[in-house]
This record gives structure tokens, C-alpha cells and sequence, in this order.
């Protein structure tokens, strides 16, 4: 197990996907980047309950997006 696990490190990259999935996970990012941004202009309109919390939102909700919009993209073709 740990042998087949590093030896999938020593390829590149890009040799890891297709250019089909290379896109849907370029799309999740840009996703995630316009939605990410705007989630945490939200999340500092509430400031007063999220004083110290708000990087464990944030961080959720970007892996929560990239993930679900990753699966979603990957689902449609």
C-alpha cells in the first residue's frame, strides 16, 4: 500500500488527470474564488459572534465548495 502510494507522487501532475477533468477542476476553483470572497464579505458583516471563529468557517466553506462543485462537474459529463 504505502509503495503504491509513493509511487503515484513520483509522476507528475500532470500526467494525474485528463484534460476534461484538468477543466472541471479549474472551474471548481474559479467557483470556489468567486464564492469564497463573497462568503467572507458575509462572514465580516456579522463580525460580533464570529470574533475569533471565523477562519473555521471560512475554511469549511471553501472546501465545502471546491469539494461539492469538484463532485458536481465531474458528475454532469
Amino acid at each position: 500500500m504505502f509503495l503504491r502510494s509513493s509511487l503515484k507522487f513520483k509522476k507528475k501532475m500532470v500526467d494525474r488527470y485528463d484534460e476534461k477533468q484538468w477543466k472541471d477542476v479549474l472551474k471548481s476553483s474559479l467557483i470556489t474564488l468567486i464564492l469564497s470572497i463573497s462568503g467572507l464579505g458575509i462572514l465580516f458583516l456579522f463580525r460580533k459572534p464570529l470574533d475569533f471563529y471565523w477562519f473555521p468557517y471560512f475554511l469549511f466553506f471553501v472546501l465545502f465548495v471546491f469539494s461539492g462543485s469538484t463532485l458536481l462537474l465531474f458528475k454532469r459529463s
